[in-house]
């Protein structure tokens, strides 16, 4: 294999699966990387390529990390992963529709990450081992991370990240609990930095250009709705009531989502909340085009954005477009830190009176948020960059391309987002013995009640392996 000096950076974030910010993160890291001269390198827990919904072609890192060599930038930018840990990621990784009970068990069962030394999901450490090998990691940068919640950590976990981020050549964090949350750990020169989604018009036909560009107001937009899940779950009933009493003023309801992964979005509850909002006589459309641009331009063609998703926050500010928040932490931290002009955590029931609130803002102030932003944002994605590339630039940092890339990163089908390869991978050597097992529970069941008994107890004899798990989740 050839060694290239092509002054790499190994970009690092929540990559490998369909997340809005997610998607957008790693594209954006990838734009300013090609700006400096830099070949960025994209990676994650896992191999994926979300190329089709707008993402990254992503390397799993433990594929990745032998072709490295130690002086090799590593980027983590953007996103809630600190303090993440390795479990809770792969989670959101195992298929959307598979019960959260089953996921746990299946994550515990089957790591295929090689990142077993690694604490933290999305830390890398300044030493770790990979499938047996010591690898060392002489610059690492971290921009613009979530860290809300360590502060409410225990005191080791609060430890264990100072320890990781200690001698990190960049650390910055995208509001001012992240920064003190940090801080408090013993990382004293962590700064503030506008998380990169404000930077996202470069992904446009503008360029670095369209950062310049004033955003224009829809007026005559719809008021686009977002909620995950879990909210709607708890509160959909009183959002669409919310939402029916401010429905004249907007042409039509859009519904979107900001993400298909596990523990995020479901279709199955926007299309339960289009219901709702049906039966109370609004005009409802769901946009269900899963590609991050295309749920860029429905942010920028609404009149007014209600949302749970960080990230549909960040890209209406900085398109200029009116929006309301509703009561998620990660979000109400970052709105009262960096956009406090719009309503933030705002109960369902009061979502008609934020929306009211908001059209209020004069849009020359909604121009000079998302203006401000930019240029800050910018200036400090340069400084990061320009640091970056004095280690990418050495002759020291290199990295080896294997003659077939599919070795690093196979492709993976339109469906993965439902189902992603990783776990069909890991799973098809067990799944026809699955299959037979079920078969004949089936059939013995249906002929007697005795046989059923004897079958279940040979489905709860079986060992703690995964295909044993399997085997009995489905057997039930």
């Amino acid at each position: 294999m050839p060694l290239l000096n092509a002054n790499p950076v190994v970009v690092v974030g929540a990559f490998e699966r369909h997340n809005f910010g997610d998607l957008l993160m790693g594209r954006i890291a990838e734009f300013f990387a090609r700006h400096q001269g830099l070949t960025p390198i994209p990676a994650s827990l896992l191999a994926a390529d979300l190329r089709c919904f707008g993402g990254c072609r992503t390397h799993a890192f433990s594929a990745l990390a032998p072709r490295l060599s130690p002086d090799v930038p590593i980027l983590h930018v953007g996103g809630e992963t600190i303090p993440c840990q390795r479990q809770g990621a792969l989670r959101m990784n195992v298929p959307a529709g598979w019960p959260a009970a089953f996921a746990s068990q299946l994550v515990k069962g089957y790591d295929p990450t090689g990142l077993e030394s690694r604490r933290f999901a999305y830390i890398t450490p300044p030493t770790e081992t990979i499938r047996g090998l010591t690898h060392h990691w002489n610059h690492r940068f971290f921009h613009a991370l979530g860290a809300s919640t360590l502060a409410v950590c225990e005191p080791l976990i609060r430890q264990s990240v100072g320890e990781e981020l200690s001698e990190a050549d960049w650390i910055s964090a995208r509001e001012h609990s992240s920064v003190t949350a940090l801080q408090q750990a013993g990382l004293q020169q962590t700064q503030f930095a506008w998380d990169p989604g404000v930077l996202q018009p470069v992904l446009e036909p503008g360029g670095l250009g369209a950062l310049d560009t004033t955003p224009l107001r829809q007026a005559d937009g719809p008021l686009l709705v977002q909620a995950n899940a879990h909210f709607l779950r708890q509160h959909g009933e009183t959002l669409a009531a919310a939402i029916a009493r401010v429905a004249n003023r907007f042409p039509c309801i859009r519904i979107a989502f900001a993400g298909l992964a596990a523990q995020h979005d479901t279709m199955e509850s926007l299309e339960e909340l289009a219901r709702m909002l049906g039966t109370r006589r609004c005009t409802v459309q769901i946009a269900a085009d899963p590609h991050a641009l295309a749920i860029v331009d429905e942010i920028k063609n609404a009149a007014c954005v209600v949302s749970t998703s960080l990230h549909f926050r960040i890209i209406a500010l900085t398109h200029g477009v009116p929006r309301v928040s509703l009561p998620i932490d990660k979000t109400t931290n970052w709105a009262r830190c960096c956009d406090p002009t719009y309503p933030f955590e705002c109960a369902a029931d009061s979502v008609d009176e934020a929306v009211n609130k908001a059209l209020e803002v004069p849009h020359a102030r909604a121009i000079e948020c998302a203006m401000a932003a930019r240029g800050e944002a910018l200036q400090s994605m340069r400084a990061l960059m320009a640091r970056i590339s004095g280690c990418a630039m050495s002759a020291n940092a290199r990295w080896q391309t294997p003659t077939d890339e599919a070795d690093i990163a196979t492709p993976l089908p339109s469906d993965h987002v439902i189902l992603p390869r990783v776990w069909i991978d890991a799973l098809g050597p067990h799944l026809a013995h699955l299959s037979a097992e079920l078969e004949k529970a089936h059939e013995s069941n249906r002929a007697s009640n005795e046989e059923k008994q004897r079958l279940r107890g040979k489905l709860k004899s079986h060992d703690e392996s995964v295909p044993g798990r399997i085997i009995r989740f489905f057997g039930r």
